[in-house]
């Protein structure tokens, strides 16, 4: 049978009370005095359980369980009793500290939660064909010449933890369904306006995870994105100037999709 919290023969130790508290985090640390032999199993209890006081803080549980000798009888060849030192903190602030976000448990996570990597480039096309000099000589082509011509291009990742329960339901659906896909109209991420066809969704990283703290999977996850500037993904450079290609059928290379579908808010 699973031991619970009410379990422990233990002795609270008002001596070893104490608080800690930063900016943007806090702890404290309660010490029980316990049988030696049952330090392990009375260990493995406190670690993830909630503090006691949970109108002072309902959502702080043990992040970690020291043990030290709490005593000798005498003639006794071994310890009698072990003094735990369980530390309990805000699950945040363990996250926080590891680099991490707030793990979701309950509610869905959004791209507004996500933390953004924003690059921006440079795609170089050859446009030597079209091209004449200044001067009238001549084009460029019949002196074998080519040019290079540099388009902006931006790569765009957003990462968040979100709750295994999402992921299974929808999130591995919505991504493998959306993948090559742009969006069909002006699509605003993170604070920036992508024109309709300029957003590609390319696919996403994910690894699971599990918090000992909340005793729950979750998955971190990376979305990939590519956009273009000044064209779309379905225009392309004839020499002069970008025009929008087809299949023989009219079908647009790139697919379009509803940006918003790939928002784990979604799922």
């Amino acid at each position: 049978m699973t031991r619970v919290l009410s379990d422990i023969t233990a002795t609270r130790m008002v001596d070893g009370y104490s608080e800690e508290h930063a900016r943007t985090s806090g702890s404290l640390t309660e010490q029980y005095s316990v049988p030696w032999d049952t330090r392990i199993s009375d260990v493995s209890v406190l670690l993830g359980s909630a503090y006691s006081d949970t109108t002072k803080y309902p959502n702080w549980k043990c992040s970690k369980v020291s043990i030290k000798n709490g005593g000798w009888e005498e003639d006794a060849t071994a310890p009698t009793r072990a003094i735990l030192s369980a530390t309990y903190e805000d699950p945040a602030t363990e996250r926080a500290r590891e680099g991490g976000q707030p793990n979701p448990t309950t509610g869905k996570t959004a791209f507004s939660d996500f933390v953004e990597n924003w690059s921006t480039g440079g795609e170089a096309l050859t446009v030597g064909k079209g091209l004449k000099w200044s001067d009238g000589s001549g084009p460029l082509d019949v002196e074998d010449i080519s040019a290079v011509k540099v388009f902006p291009h931006t790569n765009i990742t957003l990462s968040g933890i979100v709750p295994t329960s999402y992921i299974i339901a929808n999130g591995k659906a919505a991504i493998t369904g959306n993948l090559g896909k742009v969006n069909d109209s002006s699509y605003t991420l993170k604070g920036y306006s992508y024109a309709a066809e300029t957003l590609m969704f390319e696919g996403a990283d994910l690894a699971e995870t599990w918090d000992s703290l909340t005793r729950s999977s979750s998955y971190h996850v990376t979305l990939k994105f590519a956009a273009k500037t000044g064209h779309t993904w379905n225009q392309f450079w004839n020499g002069s100037t970008f025009k929008e290609a087809v299949t023989k059928t009219g079908e647009k290379l790139y697919p379009t999709t509803t940006m918003s579908d790939v928002n784990p808010d979604k799922w």
